[in-house]
């Protein structure tokens, strides 16, 4: 196989189909022959139970298949995203917490981890209890705020993985509203 079989396939195809095709391969196959590492990261990803499943399966050498493998979970290493191994308590309160959005809500050409990390600002959804879905966050990479639904959320960072840029952020963001809080708890009113 040529080392840059994996870079072909993902310029074509984007991970999110790569990594659904190989999920949906190894799962049908049970993952015997696979590296663990390799088998972990491809059962990450949800495979519907869908009857046309088998259409999406790679028929292939299983030695050349798991080099393949291999390749792809190389790539998406090396982009350096959040995963579930970054999250704390994923049944937590999401206001005021720094948040890792799903990979696979991202297009292909957003997918870094700069564009993973939202700072959860409200919303029904921010509680794991509501009935609610929304939740109202502000990206720490570039500043853009949006909603989200809970469940495009893996949850909340744990402290110890959040990046010293996301750090910077983080503290602008919750700077201002602090300054308000502070007033308010003094009796003081403050015009901006």
């Amino acid at each position: 196989m040529e080392p840059d079989t994996a870079q072909f396939a993902l310029k074509q195809w984007g991970f999110l189909r790569v990594q659904f095709v190989l999920s949906n391969t190894l799962t049908a196959a049970d993952g015997l022959g696979f590296e663990p590492d390799s088998l972990h990261w491809a059962r990450s990803v949800f495979i519907p139970p869908d009857k046309t499943n088998g259409e999406f399966r790679v028929q292939a050498d299983r030695a050349l298949l798991a080099q393949f493998v291999q390749q792809v979970h190389a790539e998406y290493q090396e982009l350096g995203m959040f995963g579930p191994e970054h999250c704390g308590d994923a049944d937590q309160d999401f206001t005021g917490k720094v948040l890792i959005l799903r990979p696979d809500r991202l297009k292909d050409e957003c997918w870094s981890p700069k564009n993973q990390l939202w700072y959860g600002e409200g919303g029904f959804g921010c509680s794991p209890t509501s009935s609610g879905r929304a939740v109202y966050a502000t990206c720490l990479g570039d500043g853009e705020k949006t909603r989200w639904n809970r469940a495009d959320f893996m949850g909340v960072l744990d402290e110890r993985h959040l990046p010293d840029w996301a750090a910077e952020k983080l503290a602008e963001l919750r700077g201002p509203q602090q300054e308000q809080v502070d007033s308010h708890a003094q009796g003081g009113m403050e015009l901006r």
